[in-house]
C-alpha cells in the first residue's frame, strides 16, 4: 500500500486560517532562506512517518527549551534561536513533529547532504504528485537549519548506549564484541535507510504488516537504537543462535547474525496479515554502489559517553581491568604535569621581584572536577605532583602494563597503545577546563577510534608530555593555537586554517557557539587565561536579519603608526603608576562578509585593528606581578634613565625591538582593562610578510616572543628595579 503525499491545503478550513498558517510558513522559510516547499513537503511527509509519543514529546520539549538567548557584548551579536523558525513552524502539527524526529536521527547520525538524500528518496516513494517533491538540495538547506536544534535530540548518544548493551550482552561473544567495538556504529545507506523507514512504517499501520523481523550484524546498534526510536520501545532481541535477550510483546524483532553477509547488509522480513506473505528486503550497508564501503555514524554526545566509548576503542572501560586502573594511576600525575608544561615562561626567580607565571588552565580543583566528569567517577581525584627523579611509566601498574598486558593489546590492534590513550585522555580533560562553567549543556564530537584528524596537535601539543620527565624547554612547540584547537575539536569546530594563521576569534558550528571569555569580560587572569565559553544556538547580528554567521575571523591593518606618541607622552615626566589614556576605549570593529564576520581590535583614537587572538599568544610569555606592600601611587625615586612611555597600540617589529634592547618601555594604562588588553596584544610582534614565507605560512613560527611585565598592584619603583634584574623590556601598567 502506498500512501499518498498531500501537498495542498485541505479544502474545508477556512481562508483565515489558511491565510495566517501561509503567512507563518513563508515568514520562516524566509528567515531561514529555505525552500517553502521544502516545508510543506516535510510536514506532509510526517503523517506518515511512525513515530512514538515519547520521542515526540522530547522533541518539543526540547524545542521548548530553546527560547533563551545570550548576548555577546563584543561581536554586538546574539546567541541562541530564533523564535519563529522553521523548526518552530514545523512543531506546529503532529506531522511535523514526527518529521522533526526523523530529521534528529537522521542528521545526528550522517551530514546533511545525505541526509537530504535520503529524505528525498523517502518523500518521492510516499508522494502522490512526484512534481511537489524538494529536491535534495533544498531539503539539505533545511536540514542545516534544523541541525543545530535537533542535534541536542539525542539519537547519537542512544546509538552509542545501544552499542554498549551489545557488547556487555553475555549473549555476545567475545569476537563478536571486538567486531562491535570497530564496526558498531555503522549506519545504513540512503536505500537502507528508506527501507528500514518503510517498514517501520506498515508494522504502525494496522492491517498492513503484523511482524517485521531484522537481521543484521555491524548495524545492529543504529538499527536497535533508531526502532526504540520510532516505537518507543525495545524490540525482541535475538542472539546469532537463536536464544532470546530480550522479550518484547511488540510486532519488531531484532536478529543479530555472526554470518559475514549482514557486514554489507540488514535483512528487513515483512510479514503480512492478510495472506501471510513474507516480503524479504535488503537495507544496504554499502554507501558507494560496488564498493565494500560502510560509513560509521559520528555526531554529539554527552561527556561521559564520548569517555567511554574512547576507552572502550582501547579495550579500557572495566573499572576493574589493570589498564584501567593503571589509567587512573597516571592521570593525577599527568594531569598535573601536563597542566605545567603546556604553558610557561622563562624562569624570573627572583627573591625581591615577586611576579608569577600564568597559566592557560584553570586551578586544580577544577581540573580534577572534569575528569571525575569526564570517567563518571563518583568523586573527584586530586591531581599529585611525581616525586623528584621519577616519572609516569614508573608507576607500577602503568610500569606493568607497558611492560606485558599493552604488548598483547598490540597485535593487530594500534588503538590500544596505553601512551596513545593516556595522551588523548590528558589532552580531553585539560581542554575541557577550558569550558569551565559551559560543561553541563555542553556537547562533544564522537568520531570512531581514538586518534584525532589533527595529526601536528596530537603530536606536537601531548605526546610524551605528559609520560617523560623533560624539560619545560621540550615542549616549546606548544602554542596558543593547539590547545585552543584541541577544545575546538572537540566541539566539531574544524577551523585548521583560521588557527594556523591566529585568524580564529569565536566560531559557531553544531548549536554551539564558542568564544573566548577574555573577549567578553576584558580580565586578564593569570589562571586559566584560555578559558572558552560554549553556548547553545546560532550566532546572528543585530542589523543582518536572521542571517546567522558560522565562522568569525580577525583581521588588522595593513600598517600601524610606528610612531603613536602624543604629545602629552612625550612632556609627561615619568614619576609613577599612571593612565595616560582615560578617555580612550577599546574599540572592536566587525565587519559582515559572505559567510563570516571579520572581526578587529583597536581603540577610539584611530581606526586601526589587531587581531584578537594575539591578545591569547602574549599571555603565555606574560609575568604577573604582585603587590609591594608600598602604595601605588608612590613616586619615583629609581633613575629613569632608559625608560620610555608608549601608547598601547603601537606597532612593535624586529626593528623597534631592537631600538628598545636596553629600554624599559612602559604603557601607561593603569586600570583601563580594555587598553591594557590591546596593548597586550599589540605587543605580539607582527612578523614580515617575508618572514612568515620563509616559516612555511607560520605566523606563530615567524614570531619572536618577548616576556611582558602586567602590574597588579606593585609601586614603579619596584617594577623598574625589577625588570632591571630580570632584563624584561615591556611593562603594562
Amino acid at each position: 500500500m502506498t500512501y499518498s503525499l498531500a501537498l495542498q491545503w485541505t479544502l474545508d478550513q477556512s481562508a483565515d486560517h489558511v491565510l495566517r498558517v501561509t503567512k507563518d510558513l513563508i515568514r520562516a522559510a524566509t528567515n531561514d532562506n529555505v525552500q517553502p516547499i521544502s516545508l510543506l513537503a516535510c510536514e506532509r511527509f510526517g503523517a506518515t512517518i511512525a513515530m512514538c509519543g515519547a520521542t515526540r514529546s522530547k522533541i518539543e520539549l526540547l524545542l521548548r527549551s530553546q527560547t533563551q538567548s545570550t548576548f555577546i557584548t563584543f561581536l554586538q551579536a546574539q546567541v541562541g534561536f530564533a523564535r519563529h523558525d522553521s523548526s518552530v513552524q514545523l512543531s506546529k502539527s503532529l506531522a511535523g513533529v514526527n518529521f522533526l524526529a526523523l530529521a534528529a536521527a537522521l542528521v545526528s547520525t550522517t551530514d546533511t547532504f545525505e541526509a537530504g538524500t535520503a529524505l528525498e528518496c523517502m518523500i518521492e516513494a510516499s508522494a502522490s504528485d512526484k512534481t511537489l517533491v524538494p529536491t535534495a538540495y533544498h531539503l539539505k538547506d533545511l536540514l542545516d537549519v534544523l541541525e543545530p536544534r535537533l542535534n541536542k535530540a539525542g539519537f547519537f548518544t542512544t546509538v552509542l548506549e545501544w552499542k554498549e548493551w551489545w557488547m556487555s550482552n553475555e549473549g555476545t561473544s567475545v569476537q563478536e564484541r571486538s567486531y562491535l567495538v570497530e564496526h558498531g556504529e555503522t549506519f545504513p545507506s540512503v536505500a537502507g535507510m528508506q527501507t528500514i523507514v518503510a517498514a517501520l512504517r506498515d508494522v504502525h499501520r494496522v492491517g498492513e504488516a503484523t511482524n517485521v523481523n531484522f537481521t543484521a550484524r555491524r548495524g545492529a546498534p543504529w538499527l536497535t537504537a533508531f526502532i526504540v526510536w520510532c516505537i518507543g520501545t525495545k524490540p525482541t532481541i535475538y542472539d546469532h543462535v537463536g536464544q532470546v535477550l530480550f522479550q518484547s510483546d511488540t510486532h519488531i524483532s531484532v536478529i543479530y547474525s555472526n554470518q559475514a553477509a549482514f557486514d554489507r547488509e540488514i535483512r528487513v522480513e515483512l510479514t503480512h496479515s492478510f495472506d501471510n506473505f513474507v516480503d524479504v528486503l535488503s537495507a544496504n550497508l554499502m554507501h558507494m554502489q560496488g564498493e565494500n564501503l560502510s560509513h560509521l555514524a559520528a555526531g554529539m554526545t554527552t561527556i561521559p559517553v564520548y569517555a567511554r566509548h574512547l576507552l572502550m576503542s582501547a579495550s579500557m572501560e572495566d573499572p576493574q581491568g589493570i589498564r584501567y586502573r593503571a589509567l587512573m594511576e597516571a592521570l593525577p600525575f599527568a594531569l598535573d604535569r601536563g597542566r605545567k608544561c603546556c604553558f610557561w615562561a622563562a624562569d624570573t626567580s627572583d627573591p625581591y621581584f615577586r611576579v608569577t607565571r600564568g597559566n592557560a588552565f584553570p586551578h586544580k580543583g577544577i581540573i580534577a572536577d572534569v575528569m571525575a566528569k569526564y570517567l563518571s567517577l563518583d568523586r573527584p581525584v586530586p591531581l599529585a605532583e611525581l616525586e623528584r627523579g621519577t616519572r609516569i611509566t614508573d608507576q607500577p601498574l602503568v610500569q606493568l602494563v607497558l611492560r606485558h598486558h599493552d604488548r598483547d593489546y598490540n597485535e593487530g590492534n594500534n588503538e590500544s597503545d596505553f601512551k596513545k590513550v593516556l595522551t588523548v585522555v590528558v589532552a580531553d580533560i585539560l581542554a575541557l577546563s577550558l569550558f569551565n562553567g559551559s560543561l553541563e549543556s555542553m556537547l562533544v564530537y564522537r568520531a570512531s577510534g581514538i586518534k584525532p584528524k589533527q595529526e601536528k596537535i596530537y603530536e606536537n601539543f601531548l605526546v610524551n608530555l605528559s609520560l617523560t620527565s623533560s624539560a619545560l624547554r621540550n615542549a616549546q612547540d606548544v602554542q596558543a593555537k593547539d590547545v585552543v584547537g584541541w577544545a575546538l575539536m572537540l566541539a566539531h569546530h574544524e577551523i585548521p586554517t583560521e588557527l594556523k594563521n591566529s585568524n580564529w576569534v569565536a566560531s559557531s558550528y553544531k548549536g554551539q557557539v564558542v568564544f573566548p571569555k577574555v573577549f567578553e569580560d576584558l580580565l586578564l587572569n593569570k589562571v586559566g587565561y584560555l578559558e572558552l565559553f560554549c553556548l547553545p544556538g546560532v550566532l546572528t547580528r543585530a542589523g543582518q536579519g536572521k542571517r546567522s554567521f558560522s565562522n568569525l575571523k580577525g583581521h588588522m591593518s595593513d600598517t600601524l603608526e610606528h610612531h603613536q606618541t602624543s604629545t602629552k607622552m612625550m612632556q609627561t615626566p615619568i614619576t609613577k603608576s599612571l593612565n595616560l589614556f582615560p578617555e580612550e576605549n577599546l574599540v572592536w570593529q566587525v565587519l559582515s562578509h559572505q559567510d563570516c564576520l571579520s572581526v578587529g581590535m583597536g581603540w577610539s583614537v584611530n581606526t586601526q585593528t589587531l587581531k584578537p587572538f594575539r591578545v591569547l599568544q602574549s599571555l603565555k610569555n606574560a609575568l604577573f606581578t604582585e603587590a609591594c606592600g608600598h602604595q601605588l601611587d608612590s613616586l619615583l625615586t629609581s633613575s629613569v634613565k632608559n625608560c620610555i612611555f608608549q601608547s598601547p597600540m603601537h606597532r612593535n617589529t624586529k626593528q623597534t625591538m631592537s631600538k628598545n634592547r636596553d629600554n624599559i618601555v612602559l604603557i601607561p594604562v593603569r586600570g583601563h582593562k580594555g587598553l591594557q588588553m590591546l596593548a597586550l596584544g599589540a605587543l605580539a610582534e607582527q612578523p614580515t610578510a617575508e618572514e612568515v614565507e620563509q616559516a612555511e605560512g607560520d605566523v606563530d613560527s615567524a614570531t619572536i616572543e618577548r616576556h611582558i611585565i602586567i602590574n597588579r598592584g606593585m609601586c614603579l619603583n619596584c617594577l623598574l628595579d625589577g625588570c632591571r634584574t630580570i632584563a624584561c623590556t615591556y611593562i603594562i601598567l
